[in-house]
């Protein structure tokens, strides 16, 4: 479960990658295949300075992201 989490984030991340150059506050949403179909994922990120912060909803529950650190563009 975990795993899936994780690959998640990252699918999310290296495809945001031509974004990041903004700012990455707001909402995003995305959809994956896993072996139990299809999942919709959704993530919320606050940047202040240098620090993100946010959450990751899906079916499986609310996840907290703390202590993100955001560098560069």
């Amino acid at each position: 479960m975990r795993r899936l989490l994780g690959i998640c984030v990252l699918l999310l991340a290296v495809a945001a990658v031509p974004a990041w150059s903004a700012d990455p506050t707001g909402i995003w949403v995305t959809r994956m295949e896993g072996p139990q179909g299809e999942m919709a994922l959704e993530f919320e990120f606050h940047v202040n300075g240098d620090t993100l912060t946010g959450c990751n909803r899906s079916d499986f529950g609310e996840f907290k992201i703390e202590n993100g650190k955001v560098e560069k563009d």
